[in-house]
């Protein structure tokens, strides 16, 4: 799968999960999406997938979709 990852270039930061970044990569991963399920906690709500259209979609918050999240995959 091919992603653009351009806008992270413009920031200057580079790619954070190349292979200079690697060793810390997973845990930034990890703090990223504890700071994504606090705002979840925060506000009540998640955000889901809409597969059919390939849209998020927000919605009530849900274990589910918490553990969803959780288990994102980090991208090389």
């Amino acid at each position: 799968m091919s992603t653009n990852k351009d806008h992270l270039t413009l920031l200057g930061q580079g790619n954070p999960t190349g292979p200079a970044q690697a060793a810390g990569a997973e845990e930034r991963k990890k703090a990223f999406i504890d700071e994504i399920i606090e705002v979840y906690k925060k506000h009540g709500l998640s955000i889901a997938h809409d597969s059919g259209a390939g849209t998020f979609i927000i919605t009530d918050i849900d274990d589910r979709l918490v553990n969803w999240m959780k288990n994102a995959e980090l991208e090389d």
